[in-house]
């Protein structure tokens, strides 16, 4: 396993007491909860750009977004795109370029955060029942396990081979992606690239961190991530996408050196 942090961004915490009524993103600020039979509820407010050039008059940033309720109603986001975007310099754009990596992270979090405000608003039936399926190992004794609901799984192959509880590993494959490349210029075969993997192995005896769902990334073939929580995959999807923007750096001066 490859360990892919050296340094983890920090949530954003509410500078108030959290909601009186419960509601998980709520910072729960007094004045939007005076009113008996109407209250706001609003998640922290994430901007772009704070202080940078770019932003201008701005001081907390552009592009900023957050979680909002009225009451018990359905969750939304409020999205504010101002700017007034002066000239920038080189070394401004390549910020600007950075600061809306990041920021495109966060969007993809906050919105996989109203997705599972959602989830939990339609109840138990929102997700699927999991597998029941029961198994004897090498010494005849008998486990039987259930599937998470996510769990693509086909666990045949530990039931033939009377596997132990610690190598039962309930998976969900991501799409792969495939790209030609070579260790020593020789052979260049199609091997995957940054497939990721949702997982769980209860009863793992390697490490904790195995034994609650999370998400491993093959970075290259049989290279992997260690297991990632939420803020460490939010974290390597950032550094991900920095690396794809030294990528598209590279292209125009590809052809550049062409032409020359």
């Amino acid at each position: 396993m490859m360990d892919a942090f050296t340094s983890r961004e920090q949530p954003i915490a509410p500078d108030v007491a959290n909601c009186p009524d419960g509601v998980p993103f709520c910072t729960g600020h007094p004045a939007d909860h005076k009113n008996p039979t109407e209250h706001f509820h609003r998640g922290p407010i994430t901007g772009m750009g704070a202080g940078r050039a770019y932003a201008d008059r701005h001081s907390d940033g552009i592009m900023a977004f957050h979680l909002v309720q009225i009451n018990d109603e359905t969750p939304g986001l409020d999205f504010e795109a101002g700017g007034d975007w002066p000239t920038l310099a080189l070394g401004e754009v390549d910020e600007l370029i950075s600061d809306m990596s990041a920021h495109l992270v966060k969007l993809r979090a906050v919105r996989t955060q109203m997705a599972d405000l959602m989830a939990r608003r339609l109840g138990p039936t929102a997700t699927a029942p999991g597998r029941t399926w029961t198994y004897a190992n090498r010494s005849g004794t008998r486990y039987t396990l259930t599937c998470p609901s996510w769990c693509t799984t086909d666990h045949t192959h530990d039931m033939e081979l009377k596997s132990a509880p610690s190598d039962v590993r309930h998976q969900l494959y991501g799409a792969e992606a495939h790209a030609e490349y070579t260790e020593a210029y020789e052979k260049y075969e199609s091997r995957p690239l940054l497939c990721a993997h949702l997982a769980v192995s209860p009863d793992s005896t390697v490490s904790p961190a195995y034994r609650v769902p999370h998400v491993a990334v093959e970075v290259t073939a049989d290279t992997w991530t260690r297991p990632m929580d939420p803020d460490e995959l939010t974290e390597f999807i950032h550094r991900v996408a920095g690396q794809l923007e030294e990528l598209r750096a590279m292209q125009p001066r590809l052809t550049t050196a062409r032409a020359e």
